[in-house]
């Protein structure tokens, strides 16, 4: 059976993807497709041959049914026929025609839909669209959907993942033509799940660990994903679910994190595109990582090395915890837009301290021997999720250090006391040189892991619960929860024994503290070895029920330019703040957008007056009202 000439091969046809986000856009053009005459390529329907042209496409069968879709905009008549194909050395010897569909119009937004069954899943099949019209069908600009029930709709069908490891395996999956669960599951805890929603299902077998860290990724539109244990379809519990959190976005790609699961566990997991949202492709692993999908050293910001003010010197390395190159944190990938001095990210590092001044200084020697491009450095204000994952970064260096050698100095300027901030170190230049440095007037703990992959506490009401796993636990006899009201000074919470008989290669340990602090309280963890000996984690905090719609860290004070606080919102919020003078009268107001978590305010003052003004801040969403003195000198 003879072919047009531009289509003697097997792979000449251009592939359509089955169930795509957007049509596939062709173009019939005289000068590179030429029709033969009817039947001696099969086409059983089409009306008429006159003037016709025509293009070739393929896809591959993802289910036994697809339906193909094609319109057209011109005033052209439209044939559309199915084939399945003999290849044979590349070249195809023979054509069956599975169907063919022609209304034989010749009218504008004409639309052909050919329905076709008894498909093999997995074989590639031929698609012919012909144009026809007495005035010639050159330059036909045609649209190709092409639609299948998605084989894992339901969690009976769900399509198993590859085996858990670190490394993060995608898996491409697809909504279009997918439906709502009907079969006895009911509807995620999470997102917006609406009636325009449709779901997919995945199964995957929990890893020696006992923890799954499911990351996502959607190039547009926004989905959800929840796990679930149990049996398919009713029988099915519902243990984790996110649409963003804790990455702290309700769009976008959410990852989940389920610890603490029986290793050997069938875990069944739902993506589903939230009320409103196109249903599309997306990508889906499944690791045995933290919930910040990061390892446990602090080559990542959600686990930093502690540095405290000391009379001392620490030295450390770019090399010594951190990584050959760039690995993005999850959620807030510093290198996707955040303002920086550095220059590619390799070997980056990063520590954490409680600041005790509003400005401090790290004096920093750099190795010229190993580092021939030198350091760069530099601090942020990271506003963490209620995992301790770092979500977004603002550099509290007016002038940081850039491929620097020698003795230097580092200073963040603009600090509110007894808040946590992070420094990262990284080699300069994007070569892999191991840089060295030395840091004076500081001392630091966690340099070196604390068998810690990750530890993160959230709000439980009026309790925290503060969470761990640990890797190796070599000689550890307990862990030893340690709470501060302002990260400097710290007391016993409590004592947990170390399960160092597990036969577990990771540990998940839990416990609560009863009384924490109502606004913020910070925690560490103090690894008591056999024989007394002992070493601290890095420093995390868990916000209180009392630090929401509130002002912090309001400075300077008295002010003679710009006034600056925080303000943390439990959701998208308006702020409306006002200025009164000291008799009650408006002399400025302004409203905010806020996003979720932390937002930093500045309000212009410089071209008020000397004198004293009252700040008024008023949440539009709970009403909760603030009012601070400010003098304006």
């Amino acid at each position: 059976m003879r072919l047009s000439s531009q289509t003697q091969t097997c792979t000449n046809a251009t592939t359509v993807a089955v169930n795509a986000c957007a049509a596939a856009v062709k173009n019939i053009t005289a000068s590179l497709n030429s029709i033969e005459a009817p039947g001696t390529a099969s086409t059983s329907c089409l009306s008429s041959a006159a003037n016709a042209r025509d293009i070739w496409l393929k896809f591959t069968a993802t289910n036994t049914t697809a339906t193909i879709t094609v319109n057209t905009a011109a005033a052209k008549n439209l044939c559309v026929v199915a084939y399945s194909f003999t290849c044979v050395s590349s070249l195809i010897t023979s054509t069956v025609e599975l169907g063919c569909v022609d209304a034989n119009t010749a009218t504008a937004a004409q639309t052909e839909t050919l329905v076709l069954t008894g498909l093999t899943i997995g074989v590639d099949y031929l698609i012919r669209v012909i144009a026809t019209t007495a005035a010639g069908a050159s330059n036909t600009s045609i649209n190709v959907n092409i639609l299948s029930p998605i084989l894992n709709d339901d969690p009976a069908g769900a399509f198993v993942l590859p085996a858990v490891t670190s490394a993060c395996s995608y898996t491409l999956g697809s909504l279009k033509s997918g439906t709502q669960t009907t079969c006895g599951v009911a509807n995620p805890s999470c997102g917006n799940y609406g009636a325009s929603s449709v779901d997919t299902w995945y199964s995957v077998v929990v890893p020696a660990s006992g923890n799954l860290f499911l990351q996502t990724s959607v190039a547009s539109g926004s989905i959800g994903i929840a796990s679930y244990t149990g049996t398919p379809c009713g029988g099915l519990t519902q243990i984790g679910c996110s649409q963003g959190s804790p990455e702290g976005s309700t769009t976008g790609s959410p990852s989940l994190y389920v610890p603490g699961l029986s290793p050997g566990t069938t875990v069944y997991i739902r993506i589903w595109n939230q009320n409103g949202s196109s249903a599309c492709t997306f990508s889906l692993c499944a690791t045995n990582l933290g919930p910040c999908g990061n390892a446990a050293n602090n080559d990542f910001c959600s686990n930093p090395a502690s540095m405290s003010p000391s009379a001392g010197t620490f030295s450390s390395s770019t090399t010594a915890s951190g990584t050959y190159s760039y690995t993005p944190d999850i959620p807030g990938d510093l290198g996707g837009g955040v303002a920086l001095c550095s220059n590619g990210f390799d070997h980056n590092s990063w520590y954490s301290f409680v600041a005790t001044a509003t400005t401090q200084t790290f004096a920093i020697n750099v190795s010229a021997t190993n580092c021939a491009s030198g350091l760069s450095a530099q601090i942020f204000s990271v506003a963490l999720n209620t995992y301790g994952c770092c979500k977004t970064f603002t550099s509290m260096t007016a002038s940081c250090l850039q491929g620097v050698t020698g003795s230097n100095t580092l200073t963040a300027t603009g600090l509110s006391i007894g808040q946590t901030y992070y420094m990262m170190m990284e080699s300069f230049g994007g070569s892999a040189q191991a840089c060295t440095y030395t840091v004076s007037g500081w001392s630091a703990s966690g340099i070196l892991p604390i068998d810690l992959i990750t530890f993160y506490g959230e709000t439980k009401g009026y309790v925290n619960s503060i969470n761990w796993i640990t890797s190796t636990e070599k000689d550890i006899d307990s862990y030893v929860l340690e709470s501060s009201p302002d990260g400097i000074t710290f007391e016993k919470v409590s004592e947990v024994k170390a399960s160092k008989n597990s036969s577990l290669s990771q540990k998940y340990y839990q416990t609560y503290d009863s009384h924490p602090y109502k606004e913020l309280t910070y925690y560490r963890l103090r690894e008591v070895k056999e024989g007394g000996i002992s070493n601290l984690s890095h420093i995390i905090s868990v916000i209180g029920p009392d630090f929401y719609e509130t002002i912090h860290n309001l400075y300077p004070n008295p002010t003679n330019s710009d006034l600056n606080f925080d303000f943390y919102s439990k959701t998208n919020n308006t702020l409306k703040v006002e200025l009164l003078g000291y008799a009650g009268d408006v002399v400025y107001e302004i409203q905010y957008e806020l996003s979720e978590g932390n937002n930093s305010i500045v309000v212009p003052m410089s071209s008020l007056s000397k004198g004293v003004y009252i700040l008024k801040v008023v949440s539009e969403k709970s009403g909760k009202t603030t009012h601070h003195k400010i003098i304006k000198n």
